[in-house]
């Protein structure tokens, strides 16, 4: 195996590596918006459970 072909070898693996954590982190973010929006909404059915 030549040199470029090492090199692009290491870079598809490091690319990949990056590109799992970025997925890692989008499932993170995702999951904190959908409790977010959660608590919104029981904070909301709470407001209105007190206006009744």
């Amino acid at each position: 195996m030549d040199e470029s072909q090492w090199l692009s070898r290491k870079i598809q693996e490091e690319l990949s590596k990056q590109q799992e954590a970025l997925q890692g982190d989008y499932r993170n973010l995702v999951k904190q918006e959908e409790e977010l929006l959660f608590q919104r909404q029981k904070r909301w059915q709470g407001e209105e459970s007190n206006e009744s």
